[in-house]
């Protein structure tokens, strides 16, 4: 309070009592305050008070004009009475000064205050709102209010609520193709009410233009492209972003040629197409040709002629084809005339495909005709058949070409076991030669038959069986007797009845086996069938015991009454052990006389003995025998002396030395009979 105004006020208090105007009473217009002078004088200067307060998650300072208050530091003064105070907020890098409250103040301008009161200040943080490009393109977006200018300033912080408007320009090639984010789409501006950080996304892409690709020409090829894409043939076009620089190659097929660009590019090379619209490229290509000649041979005529269409030779013998083409050409003898076959190129006697890849050459043979005389032969036998000229030799070569006219004359010659019957077809006739003259193919027929062959067979011996044949027709027995071809295979099997045996073949076959005939000529075959096994002599053990001795070839008699086969030679041992030899001779005069056979050196055993002959069996005739009988020692032998006439024959003989044959001169005596026995059939 300035000394002037304090003598004033001090003056006027001073009149005021001396006039008696001086009251208790409170004065209503008294000034808020009266500050006593340094000097002990009383200063009257009324004031008021002014609070400042800042609030909000931001920062800032707050200052009066007149100077007084610096809020931060100092947030309260006091300011004479009147006094109008202006208070202005500065927000702090980063805030953002929001508004006033308290005295009547709002918004965000300066707050006047010309009386006690108290305002607060409201500083907020500010937000930042990002811009991101994206895609395969370029562009720009700025903002409104300013800030934002990405390409280079992607970046912005506003103060919250702060409303900004995006806008996104494409650059040249590019297309702007829309928002994302920030609550954004579409491809108009973009408005961000900015209360937090935001990201907004701009989509630029590249501009894409279609590349085509047309094959043109007679010819065929593929055409690829680098970066891929194309590959035609099957896919022709393809879409590239704008700038690319794309290759096109172009590659003809076997048979062609590539003869060119047209269109985007020119000439055969390489195609560099950098693509800013929409372009299009012809690659075209042709086929290369070839010439296809025809030369016509032979004795004969006709014509050679092409599909498609050129070649017409007798008058046009070669066409100029395309590279890939299939031509077909077909000979058409004339009249009198056979199309024989072609060389070159192709063979055979039908059509000639050839598939033209460079020059070709066909020859085409045309012959007079010939007419083929065939020889055939029937019947059940075998033969040749031979032709004058040569050519025909069957057996192996039953067909032959000749020439019209030509008279072949045929021989027809039967093989062994068969026999030439006759001909038949081309005019012949009979068995002597078939002579021919040849104008049409002629068939001939030479029938030869089998001979035959009688197979007869017969039965013998003493007994009893039947004989068949495979293939069927003897039943012997009844039918004995059969007819078959030169060179059948007969087998005869033998089947002996009850109390039989079959004892072998003779004839045609031998043995005991099956019996097999090659009918080459008439045949006969005996089967010799055995009766019964039949003991002649003395089988029942006499009651008497012999002693036989040593070194002598010694026995009886035995009457045969009827013709039959001897098989063993039988006796009976009273005891084992000595070596003996059994023999059988002829009766000469009373005595021994041939030996007609014996048995092999062998051993007794006790008992019953039938030991069979060497030669297996021998046949016999009606007659007396003598049964002899030799031992290395003394041996016992069932006989009886109860025999009063009966004659044993005997004479000394080395044991193991040949049987003599004949006997030689026997000593005789009478009285015993021995058990020895012939077995026979």
């Amino acid at each position: 309070m300035n000394l002037l105004f304090r003598a004033v006020f001090v003056c006027a208090t001073i009149a005021a009592i001396a006039c008696g105007e001086v009251s208790t009473s409170p004065v209503v217009d008294a000034p808020p305050s009266v500050d006593a002078a340094v000097d002990g004088s009383i200063d009257a200067t009324p004031t008021y008070t002014l609070t400042v307060a800042t609030n909000g998650d931001g920062s800032g300072t707050v200052a009066s004009a007149p100077a007084g208050i610096n809020c931060g530091a100092d947030c309260t003064e006091d300011f004479p009475v009147g006094t109008s105070v202006v208070l202005t907020a500065t927000p702090a890098a980063g805030s953002t000064f929001v508004g006033w409250t308290g005295s009547g103040c709002s918004g965000t301008g300066t707050c006047t205050v010309s009386s006690a009161a108290t305002v607060t200040a409201a500083f907020a943080l500010n937000q930042t709102l990002v811009v991101t490009l994206g895609g395969t393109g370029t562009g720009r977006v700025t903002s409104a209010p300013a800030g934002i200018d990405c390409g280079t300033d992607c970046s912005e912080p506003y103060a919250p609520a702060t409303m900004v408007t995006l806008t996104a320009t494409a650059n040249p090639m590019s297309t702007f193709t829309g928002w994302s984010g920030g609550g954004c789409s579409g491809t108009g501006p973009c408005t961000v009410t900015v209360n937090g950080a935001v990201g907004v996304t701009a989509t630029f892409t590249l501009d894409s233009y279609p590349l085509t690709v047309t094959r043109a020409g007679t010819g065929t090829g593929t055409v690829t492209s680098a970066p891929a894409g194309i590959n035609c043939g099957a896919d022709c076009a393809e879409t590239y972003t704008s700038g690319t620089m794309v290759t096109l190659t172009a590659a003809p097929n076997a048979s062609s040629t590539f003869a060119g660009w047209s269109g985007a590019c020119t000439g055969t090379g390489t195609c560099a197409v950098t693509m800013a619209a929409a372009t299009s490229v012809t690659a075209t290509f042709t086929l290369t040709t070839h010439t296809v000649s025809v030369v016509r041979a032979g004795n004969g005529t006709g014509t050679v002629t092409s599909a498609p269409a050129g070649i017409n030779c007798g008058a046009t013998c070669s066409a100029t084809f395309a590279s890939g083409t299939s031509v077909t050409l077909t000979a058409t003898p004339a009249a009198g005339s056979t199309f024989t076959g072609w060389s070159g190129a192709c063979s055979g006697t039908g059509t000639c495909v050839v598939t033209v890849t460079g020059a070709v050459a066909v020859a085409a043979t045309f012959t007079l005709n010939q007419y083929t005389l065939t020889a055939q032969r029937a019947g059940t036998g075998t033969g040749t058949v031979t032709s004058s000229p040569a050519g025909i030799t069957c057996g192996a070569d039953c067909t032959e070409v000749y020439n019209p006219g030509t008279a072949v004359t045929l021989t027809a010659a039967a093989a062994v076991g068969s026999t030439f019957a006759g001909w038949s077809g081309g005019g012949c006739a009979g068995t002597g030669t078939c002579v021919v003259t040849l104008s049409a193919a002629s068939p001939v027929s030479a029938t030869f038959t089998l001979n035959p062959y009688t197979l007869t067979a017969a039965r013998a011996g003493g007994g009893t069986g039947t004989v068949t044949s495979s293939p069927a027709g003897i039943t012997c027995g009844t039918d004995c007797t059969e007819v078959y071809n030169h060179g059948t295979s007969v087998t005869l099997t033998a089947a002996a009845a009850g109390g039989s045996t079959f004892a072998g073949w003779s004839g045609a076959c031998t043995g005991a086996g099956a019996c097999t005939v090659s009918m080459t000529a008439a045949q006969s075959v005996t089967a010799t069938f055995n009766g019964a096994l039949v003991r002649i002599g003395n089988t029942t053990q006499f009651p008497e015991n012999s002693m036989h001795g040593a070194g002598f070839l010694l026995g009886e008699k035995v009457v045969v009454s009827s013709a039959r086969t001897l098989r063993q030679i039988g006796l009976i041992a009273i005891a084992a052990g000595p070596q003996f030899q059994l023999a059988l001779y002829t009766d000469v005069g009373g005595a021994p006389g041939t030996l007609v056979a014996q048995t092999a050196i062998g051993t007794l055993t006790a008992g019953t003995m039938e030991v069979p002959i060497t030669a297996g069996s021998v046949p016999i005739a009606a007659g007396t025998y003598w049964i002899m009988g030799i031992y290395n020692t003394n041996a016992s032998i069932g006989y009886t002396t109860g025999a009063s006439t009966n004659v044993v024959a005997y004479r000394s003989l080395t044991f193991g030395s040949a049987l003599p044959s004949p006997f030689g001169t026997a000593m005789t005596y009478t009285g015993q009979s021995f058990n020895y026995w012939i077995v026979v059939q």
